[in-house]
């Protein structure tokens, strides 16, 4: 995975990553499954004038257990921990570990609505300069309406409060950083034909910070294609 950037902003440099995934799944005949994943990742900054803030190469480590309970035919519950670990070859200070955790429950109370929520913390590596990882509270809710055997409805409404964590060679000025970032999108998808699915969605989002120079909004749209080959 390369990322690049047409300006140099010292907190998301350019970079090279090349991950791992592997993993096991188990799945019992009324559909309960369990699965425990593995990813290993090796990067490198290429944009040398940030190294002094990031070091020039990081190797990273996830364990992943996630699974999902069918209670009824109506009723489903997900759940996942993982723990990260990182390290960064030149910047120790940088190096930080952290545990996920999320819980979900879907509710289908007719063939056609659906009702899901979850709720987690996940940890996150950070390329800023004073610090090293965020921590973020997660929280959606998303029904979703199937209109036709074709054309289906959804709406997301999620929640992210993040704290800035760990440590980094340049000393923060003032407190640490908090956000919060308040998002909703309503989408479609419409089975075109048998193989291919088109995807839209609208998207509003606000993020605040007692930070203001990090504060925003934004509007996103969406179109996509799936193509399925059997």
């Amino acid at each position: 995975n390369d990322t690049k950037s047409e300006q140099g902003i010292i907190n998301q440099p350019d970079q090279r990553t090349k991950n791992v995934n592997a993993g096991l799944r188990y799945v019992t005949p009324l559909g309960n499954s369990i699965t425990l994943m593995r990813r290993t990742a090796n990067g490198d900054y290429l944009d040398q004038s940030a190294t002094a803030t990031t070091g020039s190469s990081f190797k990273e480590t996830e364990n992943s257990l996630q699974a999902i309970w069918n209670a009824s035919e109506k009723s489903q519950f997900q759940g996942h921990v993982g723990r990260i670990e990182r390290t960064n070859d030149q910047l120790g200070q940088r190096d930080f570990s952290g545990t996920s955790v999320d819980a979900g429950y879907t509710w289908r109370p007719t063939s056609i609505l659906s009702f899901n929520v979850t709720a987690g913390r996940q940890n996150s590596p950070l390329t800023d300069p004073s610090f090293s990882y965020s921590q973020d509270d997660i929280y959606t809710f998303t029904p979703a309406w199937r209109v036709t055997e074709k054309v289906s409805r959804h709406l997301t409404l999620a929640r992210a409060e993040s704290q800035y964590r760990g440590s980094g060679p340049v000393i923060p000025i003032g407190p640490g950083r908090e956000d919060t970032t308040n998002s909703a999108e309503i989408g479609l998808d419409w089975e075109a034909m048998r193989n291919l699915t088109v995807n839209t969605s609208l998207q509003r989002t606000r993020r605040t910070s007692n930070q203001p120079l990090v504060e925003y909004d934004d509007n996103i749209a969406r179109v996509g294609l799936m193509w399925m080959f059997w």
